[in-house]
């Protein structure tokens, strides 16, 4: 056995033997794989400079549990991609989520603002003419207490209100 160096086989690896007969052979047992999958499952499988380890050095005895030790790394590497990128995706989802939320309550808040500003200018605008009407009554002789009360009431309630304006 040969311990120099450690041998992965990957897509890249493989393909670019294309137009020649594959072979691959281990340094460590020197043993050749002329099949793409047999190749695979002794080798093992590089990712993110992570090897699995040779297959001869794990157990020369049984081939299967060799087959079935490659078959749950790779299924653990899948699980952690999917999950890592699942786990992106739905906390994006998320952001996403509560950003749109936030937007459309700040939208609503806006909304009612703006309603409430145009109900009190028109709220503000029907006791200045209530005023009028008052004032207009008083001027042809109809006063009463009544009256004098509701006037008196409504220019407070505008004068709190409004800014001071100019009687014309």
């Amino acid at each position: 056995m040969n311990e120099k160096a450690h041998i992965s086989v990957t897509q890249e690896t493989l393909h670019s033997l294309a137009g020649t007969e594959r072979e691959w052979r281990c340094f460590h047992c020197d043993e050749v794989f002329t099949d793409q999958d047999a190749a695979a499952d002794h080798f093992g499988v590089q990712i993110d400079d992570m090897a699995d380890e040779v297959a001869c050095k794990l157990s020369a005895n049984d081939g299967l549990i060799i087959k079935m030790l490659r078959e749950a790394q790779e299924e653990l590497r899948r699980y952690h991609q999917e999950d890592n990128e699942s786990y992106r995706t739905f906390y994006a989802l998320g952001v996403e989520h509560e950003t749109k939320m936030r937007r459309v309550e700040e939208e609503g808040y806006v909304r009612g603002l703006k309603d409430y500003q145009k109900l009190e200018t028109a709220a503000f605008a029907a006791l200045a003419d209530m005023i009028e009407v008052a004032n207009a009554l008083k001027s042809v002789g109809i006063v009463s207490n009544l009256l004098e009360r509701a006037t008196f009431t409504l220019r407070e309630v505008l004068n709190a209100q409004l800014p001071v304006q100019e009687s014309q």
